[in-house]
C-alpha cells in the first residue's frame, strides 16, 4: 500500500548529480509537495539527459503529485551553481504543484509534465509539456495485444515563463 518507486540512475561518464537523495527529500518535505494518497512521500527520479532541447539544457522535470525528475549536469558545470538551479527549479515546481488539479477521469489519454531548461544568460525556462495519445478502436477480430496501444502520440510543449537568475547568486 505504501510503496515508494524511486528510480535512481548513476551519472554518466563526465557528469554528476548536483543534489543527493537526502538533500532533495529534505527540500521536498520543507516545500510540502503533494504526493499520491497511497504513498508516504513523493517518488524521486534521477536521470541523465538524453539530448539537448530547443529550450536549452534540461535541469529537471515534474509530473504533478507523482515525481520530480532531476537531471545530471556536465562535469565542467560548477557544483554550487547546479545545486542553486535545482533548488530554484523546485520552488517554481512547488507553485505549479499547489495550483494543480488532478484529472479524475479513469482513462486519460493525456500526460502533463512541467520542464525546466537552462538557457543562455542564466535564464531558466519553465515549460508545460503535453503528450496526447489517440486510441485506436478495438474490434473483436483484432489481436488483443494491440487493444491498448495508441494509434498515434502527439507532443506539444509551451513556454510558461522564464526566470533570470543573477550571476551573483550563481557564483556565491
Amino acid at each position: 500500500m505504501f510503496s515508494i518507486k524511486d528510480q535512481l540512475a548513476r551519472p554518466s561518464k563526465g557528469r554528476y548529480f548536483a543534489v543527493s537523495v537526502p538533500e532533495i527529500l529534505t527540500q521536498l518535505t520543507e516545500m510540502e509537495f503533494c504526493h499520491p494518497k497511497n504513498t508516504r512521500r513523493i517518488n524521486l527520479v534521477f536521470r541523465n539527459p538524453k539530448t539537448e532541447c530547443e529550450f536549452g539544457t534540461p535541469i529537471a522535470a515534474f509530473f504533478p503529485q507523482e515525481a520530480p525528475i532531476v537531471y545530471s549536469f556536465s562535469g565542467d558545470f560548477a557544483q554550487t551553481c547546479a545545486t542553486l538551479l535545482i533548488i530554484e527549479t523546485l520552488r517554481e515546481f512547488r507553485v505549479i504543484d499547489s495550483a494543480f488539479v488532478p484529472d479524475l477521469s479513469w482513462i486519460s489519454s493525456q500526460v502533463v509534465s512541467y520542464r525546466a531548461y537552462l538557457g543562455k544568460l542564466n535564464t531558466v525556462t519553465i515549460t508545460c509539456r503535453k503528450r496526447m495519445a489517440m486510441r485506436a478502436k478495438y474490434r473483436g477480430e483484432d489481436k488483443f495485444s494491440n487493444a491498448c496501444k495508441p494509434k498515434s502520440v502527439r507532443t506539444e510543449e509551451k513556454i510558461l515563463h522564464s526566470v533570470t537568475i543573477n550571476g551573483s547568486r550563481l557564483n556565491a
